[in-house]
């Protein structure tokens, strides 16, 4: 579980499998509460081991309908349903004339229509402040750029109080750094 977690909180998509012999198993549920709690919008879900259930397509039916009962009590909204059989390749790469009665793509196919969110760096500078620190002469605010990036000479404005300042200096240990993006735990000087 541990695994799981470290793995989705980077993740951009996420895919469920249920095994569509057994249907949705508290595993599954677990795994759900996870990519809901971190807010992945991108879910594809695969019903594997078709093979076992003869590629029933009222199967299928169920155990989709199962899921989407599930999943929506937790707001999430796959994308894609796909009966698979991983063991023999079934609707992983090209579609299977063995679940003929099926219309949707391949599991493959469905990467390809997945989107990558919008890089942190792209978005407006968020700084959260998590301690200041008077170091000789200078004032030198921390904390973690957690969108855009902060670059000296930067005006930036400064909340609750919305006063604007300027920003002198964009500092690190043993470094002169111009900017620190997204990502980047670091210091800056300013203005005022």
């Amino acid at each position: 579980m541990k695994s799981m977690i470290t793995g989705a909180s980077q993740a951009e998509a996420a895919v469920l499998i249920v095994d569509a012999k057994e249907g949705v198993q508290e595993q599954t549920k677990r795994h759900a509460y996870i990519l809901s709690l971190l807010g992945l919008e991108q879910v594809v879900v695969v019903l594997n081991k078709m093979d076992l259930v003869d590629f029933s397509q009222e199967r299928f039916g169920e155990v989709k309908k199962e899921t989407a009962k599930f999943l929506d009590t937790i707001n999430i909204q796959p994308l894609f349903y796909i009966p698979i059989s991983a063991t023999n390749g079934d609707n992983i790469v090209t579609k299977s004339e063995k679940a003929s009665w099926y219309e949707g793509y391949s599991f493959l196919q469905t990467l390809d229509t997945l989107k990558n969110k919008k890089s942190a760096e792209d978005k407006p500078l968020l700084f959260p402040i998590q301690d200041a620190y008077k170091v000789d002469d200078k004032r030198i605010i921390v904390g973690r750029v957690e969108s855009g990036c902060l670059k000296k000479g930067a005006s930036i404005k400064v909340l609750p109080s919305k006063e604007t300042t300027t920003v002198t200096s964009v500092e690190e240990f043993l470094a002169e750094p111009t900017e620190a993006c997204a990502g980047k735990s670091t210091g800056m000087t300013t203005q005022d």
